[in-house]
């Protein structure tokens, strides 16, 4: 029988034991979380295997808001930069916290670490699919150690990596150089660590 024509339910456990619904029936699908409805079209639904088919990003992001900012912190922190070490894991933190603390331009409007993270297509791993594939490589996916809590905390707590200063973004060239600017004319190369090269913003970014 097709999971568009019956109903039926999937409970999914977090580990904070949060539990979660799915239910699809007819042409409407709807996920419940205590009182909390998100209603989407049927056709999304359709051969559903695993959660990451059928949430977005923001239903996610929804569905562990039982997670506190640090634990979703570490997560992003192993997930962006996992393989980098400690100190291209500090980098990273420093970008992230680079941009909850801005007061201007694009970044300006979003002031909590919650709100920096789950930013529209900023960061891969806060994304469960992208170009319309799915990416496993993503923060739900993740079980971040106490390295990358350390991290975290210790980037909320004012810590800073000084060879990436007031950078605003990073990306990995998946080659041994980095261009000028990135993403456009409004960052400039900072530092390569690692494999991610570091951008601060210049003046045209105050006028995102």
């Amino acid at each position: 029988m097709d999971k568009t024509d019956a109903d039926f339910s999937k409970t999914v456990i977090s580990k904070t034991l949060l539990f979660a619904t799915i239910r699809l029936s007819g042409q409407r699908a709807s996920f419940q979380r205590h009182a909390v409805f998100y209603t989407f079209n049927c056709d999304r639904a359709r051969n559903v295997s695993r959660l990451e088919d059928v949430f977005t990003p923001a239903l996610f992001a929804e569905y562990y808001d039982s997670m506190t900012d640090l634990e979703l912190f570490a997560r992003l922190i192993q997930c962006e930069a996992g393989g980098e070490g400690d100190t291209g894991m500090r980098a990273v933190a420093t970008v992230v916290m680079n941009r909850v603390n801005a007061l201007e331009g694009e970044y300006g409007r979003y002031p909590t670490l919650r709100d920096v993270i789950f930013a529209p297509y900023q960061f891969d791993c806060a994304m469960t699919s992208i170009g319309g594939q799915s990416n496993p490589q993503n923060l739900y996916n993740m079980n971040p150690t106490e390295q990358h809590y350390e991290i975290a905390e210790w980037a909320i707590g004012g810590g800073k990596l000084n060879a990436v200063g007031n950078a605003l973004w990073f990306y990995n060239p998946f080659s041994s150089s980095c261009r000028q600017y990135f993403p456009n004319d409004s960052g400039v190369l900072t530092a390569s660590v690692g494999k991610h090269c570091f951008y601060s913003p210049t003046q045209a970014y105050y006028y995102t």
